[in-house]
């Protein structure tokens, strides 16, 4: 179905890679997300502003990752299908 050189997909507010800054007036997660922010301000009092979508092919894992890009720590949320 996917083309599998495609690793990520992001949906919300932009991140400026170059110094690895998410704006601060970006826009929050596009209407078809509706529930995801709902749930994550219900549990943690925070809007979502972003969401990135890792893609996995069978056997695939991701390596531990740090945001350093943020003052805060970011609340990570991650769904499996098995």
């Amino acid at each position: 179905m996917l083309d599998k050189t495609l690793q990520w997909v992001k949906v919300g507010g932009q991140c400026d890679w170059s110094p690895e800054k998410y704006p601060m007036d970006s826009s929050s997660l596009p209407e078809f997300l509706p529930d995801i922010p709902v749930f994550v301000s219900s549990i943690f009092g925070n809007a979502a502003q972003t969401a990135i979508v890792n893609i996995y092919s069978p056997g695939e894992t991701l390596a531990p990752d740090r945001d350093i890009s943020e003052s805060s720590p970011a609340v990570v949320v991650s769904f499996a299908r098995l």
